[in-house]
């Protein structure tokens, strides 16, 4: 789903909040946009969960309690490397570009609660 938005925005591929030089917005995606154009906040959509797998559902849901990749690897008795895979899978399926923003999604979809 894409949102026209005024505020938000990302000049030469930084994140930005108001054209200032602040800290990513967990959970948005954005795109450079050069001045005057029309700006948009690309939001992942949450019902975007049903089309994961059960595995990139349990390494969402670890990614989002706070595991580290060598971590989750031992929790599943898998590789590292097939960890990545599942997360980069993940990232493309849901069109976020960052583990913030993969922690965000699982927060919104109801995969983790904040205690």
């Amino acid at each position: 789903m894409t949102i026209s938005c005024t505020t938000w925005w990302a000049p030469a591929g930084r994140h930005t909040v108001n054209g200032d030089q602040g800290a990513p917005v967990p959970g948005t995606c954005f795109h450079a946009t050069p001045p005057g154009a029309p700006r948009s906040l690309v939001v992942p959509d949450p019902h975007a969960l049903n089309g994961l797998t059960p595995r990139q559902r349990v390494v969402l849901e670890l990614i989002a309690q706070g595991y580290s990749t060598q971590d989750i690897a031992r929790r599943l008795a898998r590789s590292v490397k097939t960890v990545e895979t599942h997360r980069a899978q993940l990232m493309k399926r849901l069109n976020i570009h960052h583990v913030p923003g993969l922690v965000a999604f699982a927060i919104r979809a109801g995969v983790v609660t904040i205690a």
